[in-house]
């Protein structure tokens, strides 16, 4: 724009240079004829009245003053015609003049043009100003709600550890609300809820968690914890075990030197669910090794020791089961578990029944209440022959838990051995409403009710017991006795083959 005015201030100097010279020239020239003019106007005035008087001699001297008149004429036309080019000059000039007004007015208009551009960069600049502030107010907001949502972590974590897993729920769920990518807050809110037994719950937290933060071996080592913890309410959970130690195992791989892990992933691999092996997952030698594992990177664990002697005695190497038992009780003397495990998994399968009964006396000195404890001392007890003594032992549990199958399934036992069987019947009808599959009820029930001749009834004890558990060997013998004493003969025969068969396979 300033080189457009520049270009206009120019053709203006020259333009006025022009008509200053033109204006110059024009009035030389009008002054020069007018002079001439008025003195021809003289001469001729008197040549007229020289005319008019009759002096033609007079006359006829001055007529070369006509002929000049004629050429002065001629120049006057060339003064004309330069006047003419003049005024053509003039005109063109006219013309640059009109277009420099035209173009004058249209300055404010691109001034105008220029203000509104610039009120428009004023506004976009004001705009983008605007959302800057917005932006780091946001990001100031968002970093102040993230601040706030590590306190409530921090809250939720110290009411966990307190037990308070309700409130510590209500508080990880505020944290959650400001910040949704808190990991530290999934992984509690999983934990609190994992202790409120809601598990599915509790694992999509585990999820959420692993997604924000798949590097961190805590959430896969809670997680396998929780699909474990599922076990004890259904059997449709059993496939939970599988991903249960997925879960240990992705978590080895992130971090391998953490002992509870090892030691979780072979508690999982030992399960024992309702008596049935789960299949390839109870492979004991390889849990043994996990603990092994756990051993190295903490050898004062004695539930490690504990559950090492366990998976031990699962594969019937008594012997080195009870040096884990002893190991646990060495570093721990209060820990009952190993006391009756020692007893229950080892001393008993050896027939060390004195030391046996030590074991678990020890054990019911530190925990009195323990009825799995007088329900395994009870056991041994019947298999010394002292079966009031292990009535006792049964009943005294049944006072801590009437609910234990197992201990009323036992005591119809040892009250078959005295010929009490009318009382049998009942405790096995007790251990059976307990739980409809307890093979072991069923196979003994049938046995007592044979005593009483009441042989219908115990074949179908049998045959019931067999259903559950075509694999029990006892039921297929005493199926067999019942059969020859009905003289089905043939039918018993089969039976006892099946029981040998199975007996050479134990």
């Amino acid at each position: 724009m300033s080189q457009t005015i520049n270009q206009f201030i120019q053709v203006y100097k020259e333009s006025n240079k022009q008509i200053k010279e033109t204006i110059n020239q024009v009035k030389n020239c009008f002054e020069q004829i007018q002079k001439q003019m008025d003195q021809e106007i003289i001469i001729l005035q008197n040549m007229n009245q020289k005319l008019l008087n009759k002096e033609y001699l007079t006359f006829k001297s001055e007529i070369n003053v006509i002929k000049q008149f004629y050429s002065k004429e001629k120049e006057n036309l060339i003064c004309i015609n330069l006047i003419n080019l003049k005024e053509q000059q003039i005109i063109e000039f006219n013309k640059i003049l009109d277009t420099i007004k035209l173009m004058v007015p249209a300055q404010p208009k691109i001034n105008n043009q220029e203000n509104t551009d610039n009120e428009k960069i004023s506004q976009s600049q004001g705009v983008s100003q605007k959302c800057e502030e917005q932006d780091v107010k946001k990001k100031k907001q968002k970093k102040q709600k993230k601040k706030q949502a590590k306190k409530f972590s921090e809250q939720g974590r110290e009411l966990i550890y307190k037990g308070k897993f309700m409130e510590a729920l209500s508080i990880f769920d505020s944290s959650i609300k400001l910040f949704d990518q808190d990991y530290d807050a999934y992984l509690g809110k999983g934990y609190a809820l994992h202790n409120l037994n809601q598990y599915q719950e509790a694992i999509a937290c585990y999820d959420k968690a692993i997604s924000i933060n798949p590097n961190d071996g805590n959430v896969y080592y809670n997680k396998g914890n929780i699909l474990q913890s599922q076990l004890g309410f259904t059997l449709f959970t059993l496939n939970k075990y599988q991903e249960a130690i997925e879960s240990y195992e992705k978590a080895i791989s992130i971090n391998p030197n953490n002992e509870h892990t090892w030691y979780n992933k072979g508690k999982k691999l030992q399960i024992d669910f309702l008596g049935l092996t789960l299949g390839n997952l109870a492979k004991y030698q390889e849990a043994i090794e996990c603990y092994d594992k756990a051993l190295s990177l903490n050898p004062y664990n004695d539930n490690t020791w504990y559950n090492k002697g366990q998976a031990l005695s699962k594969i019937s190497k008594f012997q080195d089961a009870i040096q884990c038992y002893d190991k646990a009780i060495s570093i721990n003397p209060y820990d009952f578990l190993s006391l009756n495990n020692k007893v229950g998994f080892t001393l008993h399968k050896l027939n060390k029944y004195k030391e046996a009964i030590e074991c678990y006396n020890k054990a019911l000195s530190i925990n009195p209440n323990y009825y799995h404890t007088l329900c395994n001392k009870g056991f041994l007890l019947t298999k010394m022959n002292k079966y009031q003594d292990a009535i006792v032992c049964y009943d005294k549990g049944l006072s801590i838990n009437p609910n234990f199958d197992d201990a009323w399934q036992k005591k119809g036992f040892a009250l078959t051995q005295i010929h009490k069987d009318q009382e049998a019947i009942v405790c096995y009808d007790r251990a059976i409403t307990l739980n409809p599959n307890f093979y072991d009820a069923w196979c003994d029930k049938g046995y007592s009710l044979e005593k009483l001749n009441q042989h219908q009834q115990a074949m179908e004890c049998y045959e019931k017991a067999l259903s559950i558990n075509p694999n029990l060997e006892q039921a297929w013998y005493t199926k067999g006795g019942l059969l020859t004493k009905v003289n089905k003969y043939q039918e018993a025969i089969l039976c006892y083959e099946q029981s040998s068969f199975l007996q050479s396979k134990e």
